[in-house]
Parts: structure tokens; C-alpha cells; sequence
């Protein structure tokens, strides 16, 4: 229970991580500071949370009711959300797509161990306080 309440912080610390490394992939472009990559962030964290909420409700759905299709709606949601990302990240940074692609998958692994890492630190600390 504690760690649950852990999660916020979890992400607010997420956030300028995420915008480092953005900073980072893309330091030679001089037009974009800091801010740019984090109000970017921002605006994909949004989107992040209200395509979990719709998933967390299918999700809700399928399980109730074991329909095939709503497994199939949910795999082109998932599949969605990952395109919207690499195309928004596209359309921000305007640059092409092989290197969106590879940037994309850059951050990406970078996020993603970075999540882990600060996963299993806050999970600790929510042990320790017990």
C-alpha cells in the first residue's frame, strides 16, 4: 500500500530524467532548451494517461466478458500508442524518420531502465519504511 502512493513521485522524478535524455539526443539542436523537452513530455505524459485510462477500461471489459475482439482492439490501441509517440516525437523534432526511429528507440530503452531502476529503488524504500 505504501508503494502505491510511492507511484507519483516515482513519475515526478521521471520527468526530468526524460527530459535530460531528450536534451541529451538532441544537443545539436540548439533551438531546443530544456523546457522544450520537458513541456513535450508533458504533453506525452497527457496522452500516456488518458490512453491508459481507455486501456485499463477495455482491459475492465475484456475480462468481464472474454470477447476476442476486445483483445484485438486492445492489441491496435497498444499498437497506436507507440505510433502516436514516434509520430509526435517526429512532427516536435522535425527530423526524419530513420533517425526518429532509432532516437525513439534510444529513448525509449533509456526510459525504460530508468523506470526499472526507480521502480525497484522506491519499492525498497517503501519496504524500509515499514
Amino acid at each position: 500500500d505504501k508503494f502505491i502512493h510511492t507511484f507519483p513521485y516515482l513519475l515526478f522524478l521521471s520527468l526530468p530524467l526524460y527530459a535530460l535524455f531528450l536534451k541529451l539526443l538532441y544537443i545539436r539542436r540548439k533551438q531546443f532548451y530544456y523546457a522544450d523537452h520537458a513541456l513535450f513530455l508533458i504533453y506525452l505524459y497527457i496522452f500516456t494517461f488518458l490512453h491508459l485510462l481507455v486501456f485499463f477500461g477495455l482491459r475492465t471489459i475484456h475480462q468481464k466478458f472474454d470477447y476476442w475482439w476486445i483483445g484485438l482492439i486492445m492489441f491496435i490501441f497498444v499498437a497506436y500508442g507507440i505510433y502516436y509517440a514516434y509520430k509526435s516525437m517526429k512532427k516536435f523534432y522535425e527530423q526524419r524518420g530513420l533517425k526518429t526511429i532509432i532516437k525513439f528507440l534510444i529513448f525509449n530503452f533509456l526510459a525504460f531502465t530508468t523506470i526499472t531502476f526507480l521502480f525497484v529503488l522506491f519499492f525498497f524504500i517503501a519496504l524500509l519504511r515499514l
